[in-house]
């Protein structure tokens, strides 16, 4: 039973792992779903519990990686040009005349 399926489906079970109490490591509940969708980078460690903290991996936004909510005239962006630890850095972009 290794098929593929969308991957927000692995994204809303990863917040429900995250809620739940009784889970010592939530992550480990999706190891081997994140293998079979190609997902493995954006698992958290024992020693790293930050996911794609250097940004060398695209934004999935959802699942245990990084997550953010749609605003108009405001954008995330990967940023090659500044960055600390790996090649990018996380900027968001703001357009219009003010954000509230």
């Amino acid at each position: 039973m290794h098929e593929k399926f969308p991957n927000q489906y692995l994204y809303e079970r990863c917040v429900t792992w995250l809620k739940c109490p009784v889970l010592k490591r939530p992550w480990a509940a999706g190891e081997e779903t994140a293998d079979v969708l190609g997902l493995s980078a954006y698992l958290p460690t024992e020693e790293n519990l930050v996911v794609n903290g250097d940004f060398s991996l695209d934004i999935l936004n959802g699942g245990f990686d990084w997550n953010y909510v749609t605003r108009t005239g405001v954008r995330p962006l990967l940023d090659p040009s500044d960055f600390r630890e790996g090649h990018r850095s996380l900027s968001l972009t703001f357009e219009g005349p003010g954000i509230n």
